[in-house]
């Protein structure tokens, strides 16, 4: 489990697809994966849509990290210290792990009401994977995709919700490295905006795959 087979991934799909081509929108990890996978392949993209997008080095990510972690209540924080302490997390039950996620991810979002619309598709083999994707652990401790932005000559089109941390952390970094790239902000939005403004966020994606296509 590497970076590069995450990558290589990609491009398998690409050309079992018979794809020459491929428009690709990434959220958060997968963000910044999308943008890893327009500097290794840059001819295999045809636009790029990088949506709340994970930094592109660790100690940007760290910096997003710290300001996500006081955001994170007192309550909650002893909340999912119980759901970890619960029996059915420790005997590996998925319903515990979709209930922790949504209190981390609870500091994420603007309208927390709207949580519950966040659906997460959890496989049943879920802590197995968990253990095999540590492996790419030492490498995340180590990236920096700045100096390799230039890379990506893809039309790229960069989305963060207004109260997104890395809005300010991230986004001038993907704006100022990819040359042909717009960003844009959706507000009173979070992590999810295509959960809490949808409307918003399909028509700036929307309006950019058109103005492509011209």
């Amino acid at each position: 489990m590497t970076m590069k087979t995450l990558i290589d991934d990609i491009d398998q799909l690409r050309q079992n697809l018979g794809l020459d081509q491929v428009h690709i929108l990434g959220h958060s990890w997968g963000g910044m994966l999308a943008a890893k996978y327009a500097i290794e392949y840059p001819l295999k993209v045809k636009t790029l849509v990088l949506c709340d997008a994970m930094p592109p080095s660790f100690r940007l990510w760290n910096e997003e990290e710290q300001i996500l972690a006081k955001r994170t209540s007192a309550y909650d924080s002893l909340l999912q210290d119980q759901i970890k302490s619960q029996d059915g997390f420790k005997n590996q039950e998925i319903k515990w792990v979709d209930s922790l996620m949504k209190v981390a991810f609870k500091s994420q979002f603007v309208d927390t009401a709207k949580l519950a619309l966040l659906k997460i598709k959890l496989p049943q083999d879920y802590f197995k994977r968990s253990k095999i994707f540590e492996h790419i652990g030492p490498e995340l401790f180590a990236f920096d995709l700045t100096t390799q932005l230039e890379k990506i000559i893809a039309p790229t089109l960069i989305i963060y919700g207004d109260q997104e941390p890395a809005k300010e952390i991230s986004g001038p970094v993907y704006k100022s490295g990819i040359a042909d790239s717009r960003l844009v902000i959706i507000p009173n939005s979070g992590h999810f905006p295509f959960i809490e403004q949808p409307l918003r966020f399909n028509l700036a994606v929307a309006t950019f795959w058109k103005g492509e296509k011209k």
